[in-house]
């Protein structure tokens, strides 16, 4: 009976430990006014996967890029790879024509370093060109606006 116990306890450990390293976490940060200041966004690292062939696998690569996805009033944002090499995809869903959209991205120092109004529902910002460090992205659909941060390797 004792070793049943034992056996069951660990197995909720893994089951738990498991669950815990699968799941996407968001992490809400607020200031004292009750304000939140601050959303952490915590995602599982991708899996190596066939190239296009299809005969291979990625030996060796780890992927720790992030997907980010946000609802802007009724747009769904996703961005990504985040880190980055070089350039950053942004994809939006449930885009209407009517509803003005721009993004811009800033260096660390506060730099503009791009600007582009959006027509349709891809655009790919190329940081190729500047030098590894944190950046921020400002996404304005409308009347709201979001930021991101994003990392160049």
């Amino acid at each position: 009976m004792k070793t049943l116990k034992i056996l069951l306890t660990l197995v909720l450990i893994v089951i738990i430990y498991v669950n815990s390293k699968c799941q996407t976490q968001i992490r809400y940060y607020y200031d004292d006014a009750g304000n939140r200041i601050e959303r952490v966004i915590y995602l599982p690292p991708l899996r190596p996967v066939p190239n296009i062939e299809g005969n291979r696998q990625n030996k060796g690569v780890e992927f720790d890029t992030k997907i980010i996805e946000e609802k802007i009033g009724d747009v769904d944002v996703q961005i990504y790879p985040n880190p980055t090499q070089s350039q950053i995809s942004v994809s939006f869903l449930n885009l209407t024509p009517e509803i003005p959209l721009s993004l811009d991205m800033f260096s660390i120092e506060g730099k503009h370093i791009s600007n582009s109004n959006i027509e349709n529902s891809n655009s790919i910002i190329d940081l190729s060109l500047q030098p590894s460090g944190i950046y921020f992205l400002k996404i304005k659909i409308g009347n709201k606006t979001l930021e991101w941060k994003v990392i160049k390797q």
